[in-house]
């Protein structure tokens, strides 16, 4: 069986998608990363693919502006059992 994972892709906060890899076209879908993470869970996804634009682009994963809202996003789907 094949499995679809949702994905969040983390740009300066807020979850994006960038045209063909260009940081220069940007689509930002939400400024809410943990709310579309609640949104995700409660339709029972059991992963998720979170991407750090910021950390990827400056190769900086724990420096990157990211960084505490991966942490959040970490945090909250705990709460919902995940692992």
């Amino acid at each position: 069986m094949k499995k679809i994972i949702p994905a969040i892709d983390l740009y300066n906060g807020n979850v994006v998608r960038l045209y063909q890899g260009d940081f220069q076209i940007i689509h930002t879908y939400s400024n809410n990363p943990i709310g579309l993470l609640k949104q995700f869970l409660n339709q029972g996804v059991e992963q998720i693919h979170v991407i750090n634009l910021n950390g990827t682009k400056s190769g900086e994963f724990f420096k990157s502006s990211n960084y505490k809202v991966i942490l959040a996003l970490i945090e909250e789907s705990n709460r919902y059992g995940c692992k």
